[in-house]
């Protein structure tokens, strides 16, 4: 069982949901379906698509939940609900395989690095979408997690079954490739 903090706190709506609470849940809800969908339509490209998984990701949470932290990996409840959304896309490519076309890449999370400042700025988005299809599946994973989710290191680590330290180093390979070839060296 989590421990609870203080009242309205994150772990504290996930306490009350475990114990049933349908209105905790829907806090969590809310807090969590913005990044959630995001991360989604990121990997499936189709808004619609990623709107309907975004939805059984809390319903696979629902149903999980009185088992949430009962399996020895520690209580990070966004991490749990990325894992369940990466397993919802890897079922999604495994019965349709499309071409991942990066046509809507999504708005960069706030408090986000120069990378994804760039992908701000309109004139060069499709450079960057250009730049990831460099990338292989991985780094792609790391970077849309890290800057577009805004996930940290050990939150992804545990998501893709990395080391953290594996992480690091895939997100500092990723971006010195993109930023080589956006010609941002500088940056």
């Amino acid at each position: 069982m989590p421990h609870v903090d203080q009242p309205g706190s994150e772990l504290q709506w996930i306490h009350e949901a475990i114990a049933g609470d349908k209105q905790a849940f829907g806090r969590l809800y809310d807090h969590f379906a913005g990044q959630i969908f995001r991360y989604l339509i990121f990997r499936v490209e189709e808004r619609a698509v990623a709107a309907d998984m975004t939805e059984e990701v809390f319903l696979r949470a629902w149903e999980k939940l009185p088992h949430f932290g009962r399996e020895g990996r520690g209580l990070n409840f966004r991490a749990w609900l990325y894992r369940i959304a990466h397993n919802l896309v890897v079922d999604h490519y495994r019965t349709a395989r499309p071409e991942v076309s990066f046509q809507n890449i999504p708005e960069p999370h706030s408090g986000s690095t120069s990378l994804p400042g760039i992908v701000e700025r309109s004139d060069q988005t499709e450079q960057v979408r250009s730049a990831l299809r460099e990338l292989d599946e991985v780094a792609r994973q790391v970077i849309a997690l890290r800057f577009f989710s805004g996930l940290n290191p050990g939150e992804i680590a545990s998501l893709l079954g990395l080391s953290e330290g594996n992480v690091r180093i895939i997100q500092f390979r990723g971006l010195k490739k993109m930023r080589g070839l956006l010609g941002a060296e500088d940056e």
